[in-house]
């Protein structure tokens, strides 16, 4: 009964050696949007973007030109200082 005890934690601890190494590797992937490139799709990745929010960055881009900083995200309507921040390291220009 030990033996088969003992199996079960070993094999439980292969398994956890091979995926969770996996798993780190990809959230550590994941790339920043550039402000300045992004489409709505890709802006609408970010938690708190909708279509919406995302048309008036993308709009906010054409009319204004390119942002000189993630900062800059704060003069699109509906986009405050804060929520800048909490996204400030998933973004880039």
């Amino acid at each position: 009964m030990q033996l088969r005890r003992y199996i079960q934690v070993a094999a439980t601890a292969a398994f956890l050696s091979f995926t969770l190494p996996t798993f780190a590797q990809e959230t550590d992937a994941v790339q920043a949007i550039n402000i300045n490139t992004a489409d709505v799709s890709e802006l609408m990745q970010l938690h708190g973007i909708g279509e919406s929010l995302a048309n008036r960055i993308v709009d906010f881009r054409s009319e204004n030109g390119d942002f000189i900083s993630v900062q800059a995200l704060d003069n699109v309507r509906g986009i405050s200082d804060t929520r800048v921040n909490q996204w400030s390291s998933q973004l880039t220009v």
